[in-house]
This record gives structure tokens, C-alpha cells and sequence, in this order.
């Protein structure tokens, strides 16, 4: 009996339908240690993506936004209140995570805002 016996992890693969030819429902998006915004695509509404840092050593934090000057500031201190001003999601070093986007309006674009512990590539993948 294998390690992976019993190991199921359901994979798509990276494709074009619904898009332009080419476009194939991934982005790779170069981060940072300065906040900046990435568009997401909107037929990405309201469905699930994997984000996944390929950085060995370095984390960054994410949030989903519809304000183009939104910002995530890394040094923001943690406080026994909670400290929200600021902060995203942590996403580890060489970890793959799957999140659902929240719906926005189809008219409008909606991004997402990254700041990391050093500069990284993340992929984002339009998942299920």
C-alpha cells in the first residue's frame, strides 16, 4: 500500500472555455512588499479559486475588493481587540489554498489586494 492510497485531491486543469483563446482561467500575479491590486475576472463571481504561493520562504496576505486604493499593510500589529484595519488573508509560503469569491456587480471590477513579506508569484486558478 502506497502513501497516497486514500488520497484524493480533485485537480482542473488550466482551460480556455468561456474566454478568449489562450486565457485560460489562471493569472500569475507578481507580488510584492508594497500593496498593489490585481482585477479579477469577472466571470470568476461568486465561484471558487486556488491561490498559491510559490515562495519557499516568503508569506503574503490577500483580500478580495471592489475599491481599486484598498491596501494591506503588513506591519499593522496584532491587538487583543483585533486589529482589522489593513489586514487580508495569510497565505503561507509554498501552500496552495482554496477560497470562494464573494459577488459583485458584473459592471463593476472587483480586485484583488496583495502585499507580501517579500516579492512572490502567486497563481490564482479558477477552481471548483
Amino acid at each position: 500500500m502506497g502513501a497516497m492510497q486514500g488520497m484524493f485531491m480533485a485537480l482542473r486543469l488550466a482551460n480556455d472555455l468561456f474566454r478568449t483563446i489562450n486565457e485560460n482561467n489562471v493569472l500569475k500575479v507578481a507580488v510584492t512588499a508594497t500593496h498593489a491590486v490585481t482585477q479579477l475576472p469577472t466571470d470568476w463571481r461568486g465561484g471558487y479559486i486556488w491561490i498559491t504561493n510559490t515562495s519557499a520562504s516568503s508569506y503574503c496576505e490577500v483580500a478580495q475588493t471592489i475599491n481599486a486604493n484598498a491596501e494591506i499593510d503588513l506591519s499593522v500589529a496584532a491587538t487583543t481587540a483585533g486589529a482589522s484595519t489593513k489586514v487580508g488573508t495569510y497565505i503561507p509560503p509554498a501552500t496552495r489554498q482554496r477560497f470562494q469569491l464573494q459577488e459583485w456587480d458584473k459592471t463593476q471590477p472587483c480586485y484583488l489586494v496583495h502585499e507580501g513579506q517579500a516579492s512572490l508569484t502567486l497563481y490564482l486558478e479558477r477552481g471548483a
